[in-house]
């Protein structure tokens, strides 16, 4: 029985082995250079080692502007020229819309969400969803803003000649500003212990080695166990308001809704708003709108969010 085991932990050692270190000759055969990559791992211990701006340093001297790396056995290809950014990230942007797809969400409605959207999809989303953005739309929710900062002030003038953990407090502070404008929500996050929501936002951005390890090397495994979102809150946010339609809210959901509620109405949803496209990014010049106009001017029937599209997004 035990020979039996250790023949099972090896077969499995190995095939996972050879499963994740396919591949790996991917940049040689391009003739792109690049650091050496560790079997399974790839090059993802060098995040840990080194931190990123320093690594990202090292490696463009040591490799140029332009080199391959491997996150598990993913290929990613690496660029410093300023130019190539550029027409990357504005002339050709419509070519390079999709994400990395490191790993392959496991909920519906995760798999809504605009970073796992690709295509059409997210072509479809992603231009319902950036005019919520636009310069108008954000002065709106300043008087949360104002209403977070004063009740942060108002708690560190109560603690003077304490000691505070400043990068604590400021991320209560950011926290705070989340809850008010994402989701309408009034939380105190500076009471003494944490509240879930503070809890649940550490839990979400801590770095757990562990789990960042199994989800490299086996990721549709982790997604079985590994809750990775929690709508519910969303789902009862979404449900409220829908049955409250005379109650208004200055937040990210409400926005959202409201452009459900403009396209139900009649009006047309097949083209994006110039206003709404140069009112988005302020710092923008002509390239770069016109760019915006092309990816976004898309001719797609449905335009409007679904209830679970909108659950996504928040």
């Amino acid at each position: 029985m035990f020979d039996m085991v250790i023949f099972g932990v090896l077969f499995i050692g190995t095939y996972i082995y050879l499963y994740k270190s396919r591949g790996y000759d991917y940049w040689s055969k391009q003739g792109i250079p690049g650091p050496t990559p560790v079997p399974v791992f790839g090059n993802y211990f060098t995040a840990f080692l080194t931190p990123n701006p320093f690594k990202e340093r090292n490696l463009c001297e040591k490799y140029g502007n332009i080199f391959g790396h491997f996150v598990g056995s993913i290929p990613v290809l690496n660029i410093a020229d300023p130019e190539l950014i550029k027409a990357i990230w504005v002339k050709d942007f419509h070519l390079f819309t999709d994400r990395t797809k490191v790993w392959t969400p496991n909920s519906p409605l995760t798999a809504q969400n605009l970073n796992h959207l690709r295509g059409d999809d997210w072509k479809r989303v992603r231009s319902i969803v950036s005019p919520v953005f636009t310069s108008g739309k954000m002065r709106r929710m300043y008087p949360q803003i104002g209403d977070c900062l004063s009740h942060f002030t108002a708690t560190i003038d109560s603690l003077a000649g304490g000691h505070l953990d400043v990068q604590d407090w400021c991320s209560r502070l950011v926290l705070d500003i989340i809850a008010r404008c994402a989701f309408g929500t009034r939380i105190d996050t500076y009471k003494q212990g944490d509240n879930l929501f503070v809890k649940l936002a550490r839990q979400k951005f801590s770095v757990n080695l562990c789990n960042d390890l199994v989800r490299l090397i086996l990721p549709q495994l982790v997604q079985k166990w590994l809750r990775l979102a929690d709508r519910e809150s969303d789902k009862h946010i979404v449900a409220e308001r829908r049955r409250n339609p005379g109650a208004k809210y200055n937040d990210f959901i409400q926005l959202l809704m409201d452009s459900e509620i403009k396209d139900r109405d009649g009006d047309d949803g097949n083209a994006v708003n110039d206003t709404d496209i140069n009112d988005q990014h302020i710092n923008k010049g002509t390239e770069e709108l016109d760019i915006d106009r092309k990816v976004f001017n898309i001719n797609i029937k449905d335009k409007k969010l679904t209830e679970d599209e909108i659950i996504a997004q928040g």
